[in-house]
């Protein structure tokens, strides 16, 4: 059985390990280590990780993994505290969310978000 998500916190510091199934080997062929450390790079990427370092072994792996970017508001504290269309904006901005998040925490599609994001951002130019 998994264990539950972690609380995430910014620049909080993650143990991330995972093991093969019966101690079976999770990197099969030699090409398999460069392949899992370039999606990690990815991930990391995406998810705005700091990856010190790693340790990776036939049958399992370790990495510390570093939270770099402050996590944002909930959707629903932001839509609480503004009027809709610059609640949308505000959680955009934050670089927190996905245009399809902010859709359907608002019951829009993603598109109607895009152009209220532009109508957002051409309002912010003018002022």
């Amino acid at each position: 059985m998994s264990r539950p998500p972690p609380i995430e916190f910014a620049g909080g510091l993650y143990h991330v390990t995972s093991r093969g199934d019966g101690r079976e080997a999770v990197f099969l062929a030699e090409e398999d280590s460069p392949l899992f450390l370039g999606v990690l790079d990815e991930v990391a990427q995406n998810f705005h990780w700091a990856v010190p370092a790693y340790c990776l072994m036939d049958n399992h792996y370790h990495l510390p993994a570093i939270q770099r970017r402050p996590l944002p508001q909930p959707l629903a504290r932001i839509a609480q505290n503004h009027e809709r269309d610059v609640a949308i904006f505000l959680a955009y901005a934050s670089g927190g969310y996905r245009l399809k998040e902010i859709g359907d925490h608002f019951g829009l599609h993603y598109s109607r978000v895009s152009r209220i994001l532009k109508k957002q951002s051409e309002a912010k130019g003018k002022t």
